[in-house]
């Protein structure tokens, strides 16, 4: 080593490969009222979100406290498509920062700033100072993509053949 150098190897910490679906404990039960809003979703997560996630084509990120989650961001990577999912965070822990931080992680994921992203009419006015800050620009309209009769917005693009 030349004088004057660090040798950063030296203070690297053994990197530990740790198992994904680990952190979706609790997850789902924290996100089950969404079956209200998407039906299909108690399928959607079981069938296509975790074993997706052991593939690595996408991406849970979680917040906790004592345990218990309390935002989750899941994104998407998959045939092209680049999408968050779902950003959600627990009624009495909104406007502390988590939902920013999580879509964070899942837009560095991602490596997209602007992915696709889907809103519920009845919860745009919770989302619309995030999608502002995030610019992401005027969304699309869809009636009765996940559910007859409502409106959901579609931001940064247009979906692919399969929603989710």
């Amino acid at each position: 080593m030349i004088r004057g150098t660090v040798d950063r190897t030296a203070r690297l910490k053994p990197y530990r490969a740790v198992d994904p679906l680990c952190s979706l404990d609790g997850v789902f039960e924290a996100l089950s009222h969404l079956e209200q809003i998407y039906p299909g979703f108690r399928a959607w997560y079981f069938e296509r979100v975790v074993p997706a996630v052991a593939l690595g084509t996408r991406f849970v990120t979680v917040r906790r406290e004592s345990g218990i989650p309390i935002g989750v961001a899941i994104a998407k990577d998959e045939g092209g498509e680049r999408k968050l999912c779902t950003l959600w965070v627990r009624d009495g822990c909104r406007g502390r920062g988590i939902a920013r931080a999580l879509a964070d992680e899942a837009f560095d994921w991602l490596g997209d700033r602007r992915p696709l992203f889907t809103v519920p009419e009845e919860r745009m006015s919770e989302f619309l100072p995030l999608v502002t800050g995030w610019q992401f620009g005027e969304p699309v309209r869809h009636d009765s993509l996940y559910r007859d009769g409502r409106c959901e917005f579609v931001f940064n693009g247009k979906l692919g053949y399969e929603a989710h």
